[in-house]
Order: C-alpha cells, then structure tokens, then sequence
C-alpha cells in the first residue's frame, strides 16, 4: 500500500500543531492508497489540507462555519506544478493560477449558488438541519472551471468503522439537472463535525471507475 506524502505550502507550521489528522483508504479500480488529510476547525470555520488520489493532486483551503468558501488552491505536481487558486470576494470568484503549459492564467467568475471551498465537510447548519437539500457551487481543479452541484440528504446511518460506532447523515452530491440522473456521488458525513467518514464517488463523467474512501481513525 502506497502512503502519500503531502507537504503545506500557504499554511504556517503552526497549522500542523493544531489539526485533527484524518487517514483514510481510497480505492478506485482495484488499486488502494492511503491519504492523510489535516483539518483545523477554529471559531469561525476551518482550515483543510489534503493530498488528492487523482494525479497527485494537493489541496488547501480555509472556509467559514457555515461551509462558505474563502479561498483554495491546488496543484498538481505532476503535472508542471499547475496550479489553480480560487479566492472570493464577496461578489465573484477570481481564479488564478498556472496551466499544464506552464502558462499563467487569470479570471472572474461570477457564482448562482453559494460557493463552498470543499464538499469533503458539509456544514452542521445543513446536516443537523431540516432542510433536505442545498444547492452550492464548487472549484473542478482539473478543468479550472466552476461547477454548480446539489446536496440531497439520504437518511441517518449508524456505522461501525474501526471498531468505533460513527453517527452520520448520508447524503448525494449530484448535479442540479437532467443530467442528476447520470451523476451522482455519495457521502457520509459525521454528525459531530460534519467530516465525511466514507464516500463512493464518481469522479469524473458518467461511466468513470468509482473511487471508495473510508476513514482509518474516526
């Protein structure tokens, strides 16, 4: 089994001192690799660092309590270092960043639904809420471009992972429109913090081998 080594950037040592660290095995083909995820909750909402299984794709991100984006960036290393950073303020969505070309690139992108920097923690306004679903735009690294998704709330599901019982609500991620029926991704998040736990993905277009991720330290 592979094990990812991911390396902070933005993010001041001090970061490290004070994360929750996350293992986790994702699987996608047949193939098994372990990530190591950091999440830094703070008053205000929270700070996550992560390296990605497609490409050895990295990512690092700050939002709000609520799941609101603030700013992310990725980059891919493997790929002549692209990287791609979204930043919001407060109207639109300004993306900059380096292409696979080596190319620098900027531009604005103006948002119809709630941008949030990460769909891998769901804000406890809305799982431990009574709405049942939440329409919210989201950063796609890899074709530096913005998509709109919805989040659908499935049921409650009490897991044993780890030999430790997990509270979670299961939820779909999925695309907003006809083409929902075709795509669609599932997620459990935890309760407590809204940290998922478990996910069967699709990541890419329909067809695509799914990956499976599962939490090693709930």
């Amino acid at each position: 089994m592979n094990k990812r080594f991911v390396f902070l950037i933005f993010f001041l040592p001090f970061f490290f001192l004070c994360a929750d660290e996350f293992y986790f095995d994702s699987t996608t083909d047949g193939v098994t690799t372990e990530e190591l995820w950091n999440i830094n909750f703070t008053e205000d909402g929270f700070f996550l660092y992560a390296g990605g299984p497609d490409k050895q794709v990295e990512m690092d991100g700050h939002s709000h309590a609520d799941g609101h984006g603030i700013k992310i960036a990725y980059r891919v290393p493997e790929e002549n270092n692209r990287s791609i950073t979204a930043e919001y303020d407060g109207s639109k969505l300004i993306l900059s960043g380096v292409n696979k070309n080596g190319r620098q690139f900027s531009r604005n992108v103006r948002l119809n639904a709630p941008w949030f920097s990460s769909f891998y923690i769901m804000p406890l306004n809305f799982i431990n809420s009574n709405e049942t679903q939440i329409d919210f735009s989201i950063l796609e690294p890899l074709r530096n471009s913005v998509l709109k998704l919805r989040a659908v709330k499935e049921q409650e599901e009490t897991l044993l992972i780890a030999g430790k019982t997990v509270e979670t609500v299961k939820v779909c991620i999925t695309l907003p429109n006809i083409f929902g029926a075709f795509w669609r991704s599932y997620f459990w998040y935890r309760k407590s913090d809204g940290v998922f736990v478990k996910s069967e993905e699709t990541r890419g277009f329909p067809g695509t081998p799914r990956t499976y991720m599962i939490i090693k330290n709930p």
